[in-house]
């Protein structure tokens, strides 16, 4: 069960998606986040060892959105011998970086 801080900031987190003219800028959370375990280097190129995580919500919210980025992508690697871990981030464009204007994308 929610509390009501929690429910007021869901409301607000679902009022700010409905206020983006521009819906690129929302993203699919389990779409976005591409996982991989390592365990030889050719693991690294071969796009079959990649897999996208089922749930994403306890990180990311009921809806599963990530909101303020165009195209997402999220590049998490593990090391299977060691667990050690590899992040990359990659986008076009950030909502509210200097070449995105954010009049254009807020209604």
């Amino acid at each position: 069960m929610l509390t009501e801080q929690e429910a007021l900031t869901n409301s607000a987190d679902d009022a700010k998606i409905s206020n983006l003219r521009d819906k690129s800028y929302v993203i699919d959370s389990n779409e976005a986040i591409h996982l991989k375990l390592i365990k030889s280097e050719q693991d690294l190129k071969d796009e079959d060892t990649t897999f996208y995580p089922n749930y994403t919500y306890q990180l990311f919210g009921e809806d599963e959105q990530i909101i303020g980025y165009k195209n997402l992508k999220v590049e998490l690697y593990y090391v299977a011998s060691t667990l050690y871990t590899f992040l990359r981030m990659s986008f076009d464009q950030k909502l509210g970086s200097p070449d995105c204007d954010p009049i254009a994308v807020l209604t």
